[in-house]
């Protein structure tokens, strides 16, 4: 298949995932983890080839092509960071309750044993 058969706009991540963010995603997850696991490297022609297929693209088609999925790797980055983080606070204040329950317990402030009989 061959840029000239798809329809010509901007974007050609567009013209050959369509819609569909998540394959898209998928492909360049993948990417990123046999880079990691010694395959090719970021920005190389092998890493974009894994991601697009066997399109043929002109040498601008390619570079736009190459600046498109720098973009969407750092979305993907940022949602992981973001992610991450939403877990790290979800954490902190799970840790901050259980320091100030236990902070209650041993000031004498507040004692489960009564606590559990008032449940019942």
């Amino acid at each position: 298949m061959s840029l000239e058969q798809i329809k010509p706009q901007n974007n050609i991540l567009l013209n050959l995932f369509g819609h569909d963010h998540d394959a898209l995603a998928k492909k360049i997850r993948s990417a990123l983890d046999e880079e990691a696991r010694g395959g090719y490297e970021r920005g190389t022609n092998g890493f974009i080839k894994s991601i697009i297929g066997s399109v043929k693209l002109s040498g601008d088609e390619y570079a736009r092509c190459k600046k498109e999925i720098n973009i969407e790797i750092s979305r993907l980055k940022k949602i992981a960071a973001e992610k991450l983080a939403g877990r790290d606070d979800a954490y902190r204040r799970d840790m901050k309750d259980r320091e100030e329950a236990e902070w209650r317990r041993s000031s004498g402030i507040y004692d489960p044993s009564l606590e559990e009989l008032k449940q019942d």
